[in-house]
């Protein structure tokens, strides 16, 4: 690796492999692979949904085939409106490994309010060497994300169809996987080299991103990169007064026994008025063991100044004491407020 590389590399803080971790949710604990996080995140392309996520291999052994089913939601229904099978990027997850997953619902459009997934299966499978050397050549973060570098072929024999997956994360905790980007680096000769090209958007919602590289019979240990902070503008909003309540219109609820909870926030504006779409997260996270056990998204079609009311239901929380985080960003990933302050409740 060049000077020039080396010092890049160490400004941006390389996050070392395996922090990226979380409780598999609505997956059997008997299995060894599992989503890192659920909810996963989507997004809407054209007429399709896609669904980005990753799963982590915590068994001793390396395993292939793994089969993922997506379930996806439309309004309150709690049966799953659609279903869609996928696989992970990568062929061969190596033991405590991770790979990203990317699953598209075609010809549904913007109706998508929520989404899981779960590993339905998997088989064991044979290492493939980490003999892939990756050379970061020069690197720029800033609105966009420029990496050129080279693969190297360290093995004695040769590395077909070569394949480079780019995972970028959002600053949640655990971060979840935003967008993946793959290219083909074809054929790698024995002691040969391929050179690689990234020149991305970055988004105001990318915190960190993953390089992955692998062949037919070759591998590479993940190269993480925590990207510097951007500067953005001074907030305007401010997040107030987070209250929990049982959700109206159940019947037979009581607060000892909710299957519902609606989050409520309020948020004063200032200056500028919030626009016109403007995204609220509310973030459910475990008391004990800080695991996400929920996150609720409010998409408003209305913004303006003065105050805002933003909420999501928590759908049948179970036992325990969770703490509650919010937040206020625009569409593009930029936070109009400081994050809320955090509210603690006790399920009994």
């Amino acid at each position: 690796m060049s000077p020039v590389a080396a010092a890049l590399i160490a400004a941006a803080i390389l996050i070392p492999a395996g922090v990226v971790t979380a409780q598999a949710y609505n997956t059997s604990s008997s299995l060894s692979v599992a989503p890192t996080t659920d909810p996963p995140y989507y997004y809407t392309a054209g007429n399709s949904t896609i669904l980005v996520g990753e799963v982590r291999n915590t068994s001793d052994s390396p395993v292939t085939d793994v089969l993922l089913t997506a379930a996806f939601y439309a309004s309150d229904d709690p049966a799953p409106a659609w279903t869609v099978t996928g696989k992970p990027l990568l062929d061969v997850i190596p033991p405590g490994g991770v790979s990203p997953y990317v699953i598209e619902l075609e010809g549904v459009g913007d109706v998508v309010t929520q989404a899981s997934t779960r590993v339905v299966g998997f088989t064991s499978a044979a290492q493939k060497p980490d003999l892939l050397d990756m050379q970061i050549n020069l690197a720029a973060f800033a609105e966009g994300i420029y990496l050129s570098g080279e693969i190297a072929n360290e093995d004695g024999r040769a590395s077909n169809d070569t394949r480079m997956h780019v995972t970028l994360y959002d600053p949640f905790t655990p971060p979840r996987p935003i967008k993946v980007y793959s290219m083909s680096l074809g054929d790698i000769e024995p002691g040969g080299k391929a050179a690689f090209l990234f020149d991305e958007i970055r988004g105001n919602r990318a915190h960190s991103m993953s390089l992955l590289v692998e062949s037919d019979s070759l591998g590479t240990d993940p190269l993480m990169i925590r990207l510097p902070a951007q500067e953005h503008p001074p907030h305007r909003a401010t997040i107030h007064n987070t209250a929990l309540s049982v959700q109206p219109g159940h019947d037979g609820l009581s607060p000892s026994e909710p299957d519902g909870m609606l989050i409520k926030s309020l948020v004063s504006v200032r200056g500028d008025p919030l626009p016109l779409e403007y995204v609220y997260y509310a973030q459910v996270r475990n008391a004990e063991t800080h695991v996400v056990e929920f996150i609720g998204i409010y998409r408003s079609e209305a913004g303006g100044a003065g105050f805002q009311s933003p909420s999501v239901v928590w759908d049948m929380p179970k036992q325990g004491t969770y703490a509650v985080e919010t937040f206020v960003w625009d569409l593009r990933g930029v936070a109009l407020a400081p994050q809320g302050g955090t509210v603690t409740i006790t399920i009994p």
